[in-house]
Parts: structure tokens; sequence; C-alpha cells
């Protein structure tokens, strides 16, 4: 009984570390999309202003 437990709160780490990871990726993707469409704008808008 005490292995089967075990055994669940391992699966339960697992899983959690699993969603952890793909929403901290998710998230980093949306910064550097983010980050990127600023620094395009700023580029733009510099040129657009000579």
């Amino acid at each position: 009984m005490t292995i089967g437990r075990a055994e669940e709160d391992r699966n339960r780490v697992d899983i959690f570390t699993v969603e952890l990871l793909w929403k901290m990726e998710y998230f980093s993707q949306k910064m550097a999309l983010r980050i990127g469409v600023l620094l395009l704008i700023g580029v733009s808008s510099k040129y657009l202003a000579v």
C-alpha cells in the first residue's frame, strides 16, 4: 500500500512538472513574441521618423 501511494505521488509530481514546464515554455514564447513585436515597431517607427 505504501509503495502504491509513493508511486501515485511520483506520478502526480511528474504531471505537475510537465504542466509547469509547458506553462513556462508557453509564457516565454508569448514574451519573446511580444518583445519581437515591440522591437519591430520601435525599429520601423525610427526609420519612419527619419
